[in-house]
């Protein structure tokens, strides 16, 4: 890429380059090292890119309580490569809305929780990464020609969304649980129960970027907490460091009824709401 392109006009290919990734330390991407000597491509400029953005906001796996984090890669940016990424992350409102779309005929309620989890965040969580109002996905990891190991992703929501980029053969999507590969090429979009079902891409041949949209079932829990317990003061808002002296009493006095409503199961066998009448 010419030093004189203009700031922000990039993909996510150009993005690479001017800001490579980091390789992550984990098992699921363990055999990259023994995969890139097959892919000499890939060794060398202007490919020599193999490793993980992560992109957004998620909850510190062990330190739930602290609340949102945005991801260092979201915001642990220079200038320069800030105004890149603000054209890039402009750039996906049109694949998030096929991907809001598609979650939605395949489970709606998902797509409304999540929704309404992001639209429950604070302004500040939300500036670097969120350019539109309808955005449900609140974590995008972009894997730039990144082999992984079948693993599932237990941290997350049920459903998450795959598209990958780029001109190669191969990379068939493959679910263990069923020994099936599926033809996944560039420019498509599909779903996984990722937390349930184990995944893994086969290896291909080319240079391939895939971007998978999801959200952090803590995060989802965390926005629902602040706003049953949180005060006027702090507008019900998720991000707020806690639920003030007002929300504790309220829940206080709460506890017993919810706990006693609880342990009620009505005539159909479905549970009663415990914070309705």
């Amino acid at each position: 890429m010419s030093s004189n392109t203009i700031p922000g006009k990039c993909n996510l290919a150009d993005y690479a380059s001017i800001h490579p990734p980091s390789v992550p330390n984990s098992n699921r991407h363990k055999e990259y090292e023994q995969w890139l000597p097959e892919n000499p491509d890939l060794c060398f400029c202007p490919e020599s890119r193999c490793a993980v953005f992560h992109w957004g906001l998620w909850m510190e796996r062990g330190h739930e309580s602290r609340g949102p984090v945005i991801i260092p890669d979201t915001n642990k940016v220079g200038a320069r490569v800030r105004a890149y990424q603000h054209d890039l992350f402009t750039s996906f409102r049109n694949i998030s809305y096929l991907k809001r779309f598609l979650l939605s005929a395949i489970e709606k309620s998902q797509r409304n929780a999540m929704q309404n989890t992001i639209q429950a965040l604070l302004p500040r969580y939300k500036e670097p990464w969120c350019k539109s109002d309808t955005e449900c996905f609140s974590l995008s990891a972009c894997l730039v020609n990144l082999l992984t190991q079948p693993h599932v992703d237990c941290g997350d929501v049920e459903w998450a969304m795959i598209s990958p980029f780029g001109n190669f053969t191969g990379a068939e999507f493959c679910i263990a649980d069923i020994e099936r590969g599926f033809a996944f090429q560039g420019g498509r979009i599909a779903g996984i129960r990722g937390r349930r079902l184990p995944h893994f891409t086969r290896k291909w041949v080319g240079s391939r970027i895939c971007l998978v949209s999801t959200m952090h079932r803590a995060l989802m829990r965390h926005c629902t907490e602040m706003h049953d317990f949180g005060d006027s003061r702090s507008g019900n808002v998720c991000g707020a460091t806690g639920p003030g002296k007002l929300g504790q009493k309220r829940a206080k006095r709460r506890s017993p009824r919810v706990a006693k409503l609880r342990a009620r199961i009505d005539l159909k066998g479905s549970r009663i709401d415990p914070l309705r009448n």
